[in-house]
């Protein structure tokens, strides 16, 4: 079976983002304390879904390569990654408790992955 987003332990699921699976399984697994003292390291920027899922779980930190515009740049419009133009920065300003962001880091890096993935997808 193929990995990545949209891919859970019960098949294909749209909303089976990385960051959306592991925030929500770390919120069932740890403390309130210890997911505030947590980091969430990621490729790409997380998507609105995600952020939201990263918020009510209270992780502390997010760190990503590459940008949610930056992807969009790559992908365009295609239906695998309907990206919105929503900084997950704005998602965690909306909500009561801060959320760190730090990015974008290695972004050409980053950048050259998911060009050479949706490239690959053609």
């Amino acid at each position: 079976m193929e990995q990545g987003n949209g891919f859970s332990a019960e098949g294909y699921d749209r909303t089976a983002h990385a960051e959306k699976l592991l925030a929500a399984g770390a919120g069932k697994a740890y403390s309130l304390a210890m997911l505030a003292e947590s980091t969430l390291y990621t490729l790409a920027e997380s998507c609105a879904m995600c952020a939201r899922v990263i918020y009510w779980v209270r992780i502390g930190r997010v760190v990503f390569g590459q940008t949610e515009r930056n992807l969009k740049m790559i992908t365009g419009d295609n239906p695998e990654n309907p990206t919105l133009n929503l900084l997950c920065a704005a998602v965690f300003a909306a909500g009561q408790g801060p959320t760190e962001v730090v990015s974008p880091l290695l972004e050409d890096e980053a950048s050259a992955l998911q060009a050479d993935y949706w490239s690959s997808r053609g």
